[in-house]
């Protein structure tokens, strides 16, 4: 990572580590199963608690938007429901 993406990140407070800008959240719930996929409600609040984070956050002036966001998940039905 760059230094300028290093500063960057320094000033999202709820990264657990400021020089890896990649969130890993376990939860304890079960997946639901939605066709042959499924998809966890927990894992899909917690993602929307910190995509309002970012949302609400400004960096070198700009405010976030969806295209400056990346959420990765294996469940197709996961990424329907986001």
């Amino acid at each position: 990572m760059s230094l300028e993406d290093q500063k960057m990140t320094e000033q999202l407070s709820f990264l657990p580590n400021k020089k890896f800008p990649i969130i890993f959240h376990a939860t304890r719930e079960r997946h639901q199963l939605l066709g042959t996929s499924s998809y966890n409600e927990a894992e899909i609040d917690i993602c929307y608690s910190y995509i309002a984070k970012l949302f609400n956050t400004t960096l070198n002036g700009k405010k976030l938007t969806q295209w400056d966001i990346g959420v990765i998940t294996p469940y197709n039905a996961q990424l329907k429901k986001l």
